[in-house]
């Protein structure tokens, strides 16, 4: 049987869209009739340019698909054939999208094809170091275990990720407050008080002078900024795209003070938890680091590991050769030495990037919680300049009265 998507109106005349097996485009359309809905359009699944945009493009949140890799991991372990296990997992999942998913990679392996190759259908849910390493787990026969340790990886990744964006939340709320009230002070509040000190015809003080040139900026010639930002925009996104350009960048990043720790940890911790999943499936070792190093999203950091997968495949040392960079964090060196030394770099590799988890997670915190009064004393300060310039003429005036 294979996968068919297909488009269907229900009886009260709305669209469906779904995922379903069958012998052929005229036994799903059957099938459709028998469950009430109108089929409009049958495509076998396998036929990626014939596939429906939503099928192409599904979206499957990180969650879900780590817990479909788990279940998958749970019944190879148990002994499930491949195809029933798929089946299975998609009967129990409540995402379109997924379920989708899950029947089109079975009706690949049916076919003959492996895992990895199945996987292939769907480049923008699997990276291709997902892919691979699921290819490496097929070839050793230690599938079960790396979709164990790949369910993992993803779970630790969205949690880091969820915990990070929440550390980054209040002081990204408390930025957009404070732009929103200052623009809302000098659009609306200043004007009307400016008013009254430009019939009086006396001689303002500089702040106040600044402040009313940057409310009338504001308000008369709001256009030209907002079209300069989407023009500034523009011109740094082609800049960007270039290779050269993105790789100073990355550079930037690691020589940042707090930025700079983010950087490397994050891509550390991804990096140890992959090589040493890899490494725990049988993968030989320079495979493994070729592998692992397209987690990192750094290019620096990404060819310093290049540079040590040679030296290796010459019979240097791991960590000596990603230390020679001093890119990587200590900590992740020195146990890949001790893992080195005890042939037990698996576990090595997975104690550091626990320890680097915890370190980034720890570093997102600090950043925010100093954030947090940085923009508090910028509001105050934004408020306090508007306000001296509102009051300091009024009191000049007042003098001038007595």
């Amino acid at each position: 049987m294979r996968a068919y998507a297909y488009t269907a109106v229900d009886s009260s005349g709305k669209t469906r869209k779904g995922v379903v097996e069958g012998e052929g485009p005229r036994q799903v359309r059957t099938l459709l009739r028998e469950q009430g809905l109108l089929p409009l359009e049958v495509n076998e699944a396998n036929n990626i340019s014939h596939r429906p945009f939503w099928v192409r493009k599904s979206h499957v949140g990180a969650g879900e698909m780590a817990t479909a890799v788990q279940q998958l991991a749970i019944l190879l372990r148990a002994g499930m054939p491949i195809t029933e296990a798929l089946t299975a997992v998609a009967q129990h999942s409540t995402s379109r999208g997924l379920h989708g998913v899950l029947l089109t990679m079975r009706s690949r392996v049916m076919e003959g094809h492996s895992l990895a190759a199945a996987l292939d259908s769907f480049p923008h849910l699997f990276a291709g170091m997902f892919r691979e390493t699921v290819a490496a787990g097929e070839h050793t026969g230690r599938l079960d275990l790396v979709l164990e340790k790949l369910a993992d990886y993803l779970e630790n990744s969205q949690l880091l990720r969820r915990r990070v964006l929440l550390a980054l939340t209040y002081p990204a709320v408390v930025l957009a407050f404070s732009l929103i009230v200052t623009l809302a002070l000098l659009i609306f509040v200043v004007p009307q008080v400016m008013a009254v000190f430009a019939d009086l015809h006396q001689e303002l003080p500089w702040i106040t002078l600044v402040v009313m040139a940057a409310s009338t900026g504001l308000r008369t010639h709001w256009p030209m900024l907002v079209f300069g930002m989407a023009l500034l925009a523009g011109g740094l996104f082609p800049l960007l795209s270039r290779e050269e350009n993105r790789q100073r960048l990355d550079r930037l990043w690691l020589r940042l003070p707090v930025v700079a720790r983010l950087t490397r940890g994050a891509n550390a911790a991804r990096f140890a938890r992959i090589f040493g999943t890899l490494v725990a499936s049988g993968v030989p070792v320079a495979e493994s680091l070729e592998i692992a190093s397209r987690v990192i999203s750094n290019r620096s950091m990404r060819q310093a590991v290049a540079t040590a997968h040679r030296q290796v495949r010459e019979g240097a040392g791991i960590a000596i050769s990603l230390g020679e960079s001093k890119l990587f964090p200590p900590i992740l060196l020195h146990l890949l030495a001790c893992g080195e030394a005890s042939a037990n770099l698996p576990e090595m590799l997975e104690r550091a990037a626990t320890i680097l988890e915890r370190e980034v997670e720890s570093l997102a915190a600090l950043l925010a919680g100093l954030m947090e009064p940085i923009l508090i004393i910028l509001l105050g300060v934004f408020v306090l300049v508007i306000v001296l310039a509102i009051l300091l003429p009024i009191f000049d005036l007042n003098q001038f009265v007595h």
